[in-house]
């Protein structure tokens, strides 16, 4: 069951989750690894793709979100 509610400060939203996939995960696990270097080491002792979620705003149409 992908929708859930995510609290951002006092706010609580109604989000999607989905798995990133191709380029789009490529790029957000490459930002990620700005953030958290360490990653680059847990992703070097995994054979396994490591998942990068996208919580995107739940009842809003993909193509308002751009």
């Amino acid at each position: 069951r992908p929708e859930t509610t995510v609290q951002v400060g006092p706010h609580r939203l109604p989000v999607r989750a989905r798995a990133a996939e191709g380029s789009e995960r490529a790029e957000l696990w490459g930002r990620l690894l700005e953030g958290w270097p360490e990653y680059a080491r847990y992703e070097e002792r995994t054979a396994r793709p490591i998942p990068v979620v996208v919580l995107e705003p739940a009842g809003v149409p993909a193509a308002a979100r751009r």
